[in-house]
């Protein structure tokens, strides 16, 4: 190579010989043919795969807890199920979707359609929601997340008469107000002297209110939200012929209008699982003293009641016939520009000689139309 380049040249282009470095190393290995595996050599590996499998043993042992917790809540009011449901489903037809939530179908009672029970823990299986929850409680001090049961009744027929009223722990007043639209639109929030202080009524008519809450029944379920043992666990009841979220697509039709009972709890701690059992055998009970025609409401409210149903109705066919009327214009309008995006690329496939023949045609177009606007005026 020295006789072909230059001395500097030829230094440049020779190639460096590799110099391995010898390592010492003392710790257990294993070898097959040329392949060798040090086991101290991947520490770093070793703590990053030992950390997994403790955030999976951990998300695996914590979800097991949830299920029996779940489980043992239904065992706690299986006999009062048994008592209103002629398939009152149990802890074996518990439903899990996904490691937070559990549900529990009933069904075959009068006055009831069905009920979903639906019991819902706090991620606290998973590490990174659990430093998320505890950064939000610091941001924000309303922010306090709980495990909760929620019975959702769907009442058998349509309503008779339709209203909505609410009982609202007042810790959770501000979130359900922003969340349902039916409480937000037809109640107002009031006082009511028979109610525990720790409760707000949100009311769309307070002889309503003051019917339901008056009757024996009401009475018995007002008796049991004032006990320290079972009210410290009350959220809300809402009794509701109103969709949760506001219709964007019209009314909603009659056929399919019902009444809706709410009731939403926080999960007790395992020893005390049964403390709810009284608050929801009362809230049977009042759904009984509805459905029995116990409920008596004056006519004119009843009127009131009806023309704040139509007075929604009518607004939310005016919206969707304004919503249909700027999807016709929007429509049409893309069908007048998909007819002259092809009548561009039509124009443009012609030949020079054609595209001005073609310009002239459509300027004598618009000169007649011209003249028999003028002519007609």
């Amino acid at each position: 190579m020295n006789a072909l380049f230059p001395p500097a040249i030829a230094k440049f282009l020779t190639p460096k010989v590799t110099d391995f470095p010898t390592e010492e190393y003392s710790g257990w290995e294993w070898r097959y043919n040329k392949m060798v595996f040090r086991p101290a050599q991947f520490k770093t590996e070793a703590l990053i795969l030992g950390a997994l499998f403790l955030y999976y043993i951990f998300s695996v042992v914590v979800t097991t807890l949830k299920s029996r917790k779940a489980a043992a809540w239904v065992n706690s009011h299986q006999s009062l199920y048994d008592a209103q449901f002629s398939r009152p489903g149990n802890s074996d037809t518990l439903l899990a979707d996904g490691p937070t939530d559990y549900f529990l179908f009933s069904t075959g009672r009068r006055a009831v359609a069905y009920l979903h029970t639906v019991i819902s823990f706090v991620p606290s299986h998973d590490l990174v929601q659990v430093v998320y929850e505890a950064i939000m409680s610091i941001i924000d001090l309303s922010y306090s997340p709980k495990d909760t049961i929620t019975l959702d009744f769907q009442l058998s027929g349509p309503p008779s008469p339709g209203f909505v009223l609410g009982l609202i722990s007042k810790l959770h007043m501000k979130s359900l107000r922003k969340d349902r639209f039916d409480l937000t639109y037809f109640t107002k929030t009031s006082t009511n002297p028979t109610l525990p202080m720790a409760i707000t009524l949100m009311a769309e008519s307070s002889d309503v209110a003051d019917a339901l809450l008056k009757s024996a029944p009401g009475a018995a379920l007002i008796s049991k939200l004032a006990d320290p043992a079972s009210g410290q666990y009350f959220r809300s009841l809402i009794v509701s012929d109103q969709p949760v979220v506001r219709p964007t697509r019209g009314p909603i039709p009659v056929d399919k209008r019902h009444t809706q009972v709410t009731l939403s709890l926080d999960l007790p701690t395992n020893s005390d699982l049964a403390a709810t059992e009284p608050i929801v055998r009362a809230v049977f009970d009042l759904i009984d003293f509805m459905d029995g025609g116990k409920l008596i409401i004056r006519e004119d409210i009843i009127r009131k009641l009806s023309n704040t149903r139509q007075a929604l109705d009518t607004q939310l066919t005016k919206e969707i016939t304004e919503i249909s009327a700027e999807d016709k214009e929007e429509a049409e309008e893309a069908k007048r520009a998909a007819k002259r995006k092809v009548e561009e690329e039509k124009f443009a496939a012609l030949t020079p000689e054609q595209q001005k023949k073609h310009e002239e045609k459509e300027r004598q177009r618009s000169m007649r139309k011209a003249q028999k606007k003028m002519a007609s005026r």
